[in-house]
């Protein structure tokens, strides 16, 4: 239970201990910057999406460290799992979402211009007054 997970805090190495200092402190840090700013709102919703978003993540490390003692791996290990995990994880998340992002608008403005060399006024003109919808689904 918890005196195990404490005893497994002292025995981590460096390098854990270090990405959990620098993760609490970059996390409080980013925080008090979001909630001390006037130029950013940033209310209790934002707030409580930032710590849903990282009790997920600590769910599934108590998930994997407490439910399942036959697949044991300690939390040093998983410290560092996660860590380059999500160092992997998110500059291929922004690089898909770009090339996804970007290959929409080629097709939708594209299409367009294509309706726009037939003289598909009609269309044209559904466009121009509903482009608030078509940039929201954007």
């Amino acid at each position: 239970g918890l005196r195990g997970m404490i005893s497994q805090l002292f025995i981590m190495s460096k390098l854990s201990r270090g990405i959990w200092a620098l993760f609490t402190i970059a996390i409080v840090s980013v925080t008090l910057l979001l909630s001390l700013s006037k130029y950013v709102t940033f209310g209790l919703g934002d707030l409580l999406v930032l710590l849903a978003t990282f009790l997920q993540s600590f769910f599934v490390i108590w998930v994997l460290h407490y439910i399942e003692p036959k697949s044991y791996l300690g939390i040093d290990a998983m410290t560092k799992y996660f860590a380059v995990g999500f160092i992997l994880a998110v500059p291929t998340a922004f690089v898909i979402e770009g090339i996804i992002m970007n290959t929409f608008y080629l097709l939708f403005y594209g299409t367009l211009g294509l309706f726009q060399l037939v003289r598909l006024n009609v269309i044209i003109d559904y466009v121009d007054n509903n482009s608030r919808v078509f940039q929201l689904v954007g």
